[in-house]
């Protein structure tokens, strides 16, 4: 009996995961968010820390580009600086 890769755990995951990213991307685009920015307002709204460095090491990203990311949600209305 040949199996097709399509028949497997791994391939068929593969699908679903890009499925799921494509819904995903689609919807935050519809409110004008990268998954970036979306990652970093979910930090934002759920972690107590407010430090940039902290934010960029929890995401993962550079303080530089953590910083870009704040100045276009607030620009976008989605954020503001208290200070």
């Amino acid at each position: 009996m040949t199996k097709s890769i399509r028949d497997s755990l791994g391939f068929l995951l593969g699908l679903v995961a890009r499925q799921c990213r494509t819904d995903v991307d689609r919807a935050l685009k519809e409110h004008g968010l990268t998954d970036a920015q979306f990652w970093l307002l979910m930090l934002l709204t759920y972690e107590k820390t407010r430090s940039g460095r902290r934010l960029a090491e929890a995401l993962d990203k550079d303080p530089t580009a953590v910083t870009r990311l704040i100045d276009r949600l607030e620009q976008k209305g989605f954020v503001s600086r208290l200070n």
